[in-house]
C-alpha cells in the first residue's frame, strides 16, 4: 500500500483520519512543527506525525516535537520501516506497526469512498452507500450523535460496521458548508 504514502491529504482529511479536531492540525502546522509547502494539503508522514505525538499523553515542548516530525519523516524516506525509532534519549517510539495501521485505514477509506454513489437525480446529488438512496452524511450524523451502532444496523442492516466508522469519519473529514442568504441592501 505504498501509494498511500504519496497521497495529499485535506486538514480535514488529516485531522478526521487520526482522530484528531482541525484545531488541533493547525497548531502544529502554525507552531511550524509539520513543514509544509502548502498548509492546505499533509503528506502521509504528517498522518503518521498527528497520529502519535499530539495524540500521545506526553507533554512535548515544540522544539522536543520538532525533532520528533523530522525524524518520522526521515525514517519513511526508507524502504523498510523500522520497528522502533529513538526520538528523545532514552524513549523509543514505536513505529512500524503504527505505519503499516494507518496505512491501511487510509487505504481502506480511500477503497471504501470510492464505492460511493451520487447521482444529481438521487437525494439531491448527495454522497450514498451504494446501490441505495441512504446517505452517507446520515448515517455519520448519527453516529457523530451519539446514536448507538446497533441501532443503525437494525435500522439498516445491509451496513457493516466498517460502513459506519467510515461514515463518521467521512462527516469530520468532509465537513459542510452551508451557505446563508444575505439580505440585500436596500436603496436609499
Amino acid at each position: 500500500m505504498l501509494a498511500v504514502r504519496t497521497e495529499q491529504f485535506t486538514l480535514t482529511e488529516a485531522a478526521a483520519l487520526v482522530g484528531l479536531n482541525e484545531k488541533q492540525v493547525r497548531k502544529e502546522i502554525e507552531y511550524h512543527i509539520i513543514d509544509t509547502d502548502s498548509p492546505a494539503r499533509l503528506s502521509f508522514s504528517d498522518l503518521v506525525y498527528l497520529y502519535l505525538v499530539p495524540r500521545s499523553p506526553l507533554s512535548l515542548r515544540v522544539n522536543e516535537r520538532i525533532t520528533i516530525y523530522k525524524r518520522i519523516v526521515q525514517t519513511l524516506t526508507q524502504a523498510e520501516v523500522p520497528e522502533q525509532i529513538e526520538v528523545v534519549d532514552p524513549f523509543y517510539l514505536r513505529l512500524s506497526d503504527k505505519v503499516a495501521h494507518l496505512d491501511d485505514k487510509v487505504y481502506r477509506f480511500f477503497a471504501w469512498k470510492e464505492r460511493l454513489g451520487r447521482d444529481p437525480d438521487t437525494m439531491g446529488g448527495a454522497i450514498t452507500f451504494p446501490n441505495t438512496r441512504l446517505t452517507v452524511r446520515h448515517i455519520g450524523g448519527m453516529l457523530e450523535r451519539g446514536v448507538p451502532e446497533e441501532e443503525v444496523l437494525e435500522d439498516y442492516s445491509y451496513l457493516t460496521l466498517e460502513d459506519l466508522a467510515f461514515a463518521r469519519l467521512f462527516v469530520r473529514a468532509y465537513p459542510e458548508i452551508e451557505f446563508y442568504e444575505l439580505p440585500m441592501p436596500t436603496g436609499r
